[in-house]
């Protein structure tokens, strides 16, 4: 690394608050936007359809611990 400045003049640049802070939220959007496209390579959105079968196999293993018909419709009611 090669630092270049002037004799008597410091090589670095000073900057206020509202500068550095203005350059933090850029640096932050950045790393928010990889973030979002690393959670869609992890973990894409899937269809509409394997999604409601999914919903269905759960409701269907939890439906499973019901004693009769009567407990399963008393869990399954929306109120």
């Amino acid at each position: 690394m090669v630092l270049v400045s002037r004799p008597g003049k410091s090589p670095f640049k000073y900057a206020s608050r509202r500068e550095l802070l203005d350059h933090m939220l850029v640096l932050a959007d950045e790393e928010w936007q990889k973030g979002l496209k690393t959670a869609d390579m992890v973990n894409p959105i899937r269809p509409k359809d394997a999604q409601e079968k999914d919903k269905q196999k759960g409701l269907e293993l939890f439906l499973k611990g019901a004693k009769n018909e009567q407990q399963k419709q008393k869990w399954t009611e929306r109120t």
